[in-house]
């Protein structure tokens, strides 16, 4: 069959493509990873997702309370669940150089306005 329309032709493998992509099965990775994890499962989590930490730097984090923790004797179990969210608090907006020149602008009148007051 030919399509005179290139556009019909590109949206014909578009709905092909859709249709294999369907068939496809993601694997359950997260289904395999328990909630409760222990120190060394904790550390591969946060290496998984991209938060390279050494154990030494784990420890002082989750001693003073940084990172959520509990312990159950000497045992200490951390929640993937809590340490994700952590994670995600962690994470900051970047501030493009356009917006910083803007913010700095915008003080920069503020304090001109107020010295104009006095």
């Amino acid at each position: 069959m030919t399509v005179n329309n290139p556009f019909e032709a590109i949206l014909n493998e578009l709905a092909e493509l859709r249709a294999e992509v369907r068939k496809i099965k993601l694997p359950e990775v997260v289904a395999n990873i328990p909630n409760d994890l222990t120190r060394d499962q904790a550390i591969n989590h946060l290496r998984e997702i991209g938060l390279p930490i050494e154990k030494s730097q784990f420890y002082k984090l989750t001693a003073n309370g940084t990172i959520p923790s509990q312990r159950i004797g000497k045992r200490l179990i951390l929640s993937r669940t809590e340490l994700d969210t952590w994670v995600e608090s962690q994470k900051y907006r970047r501030v493009s150089s356009d917006q910083k020149a803007a913010l700095s602008l915008a003080h920069s009148a503020a304090k001109k306005m107020e010295r104009a007051k006095i």
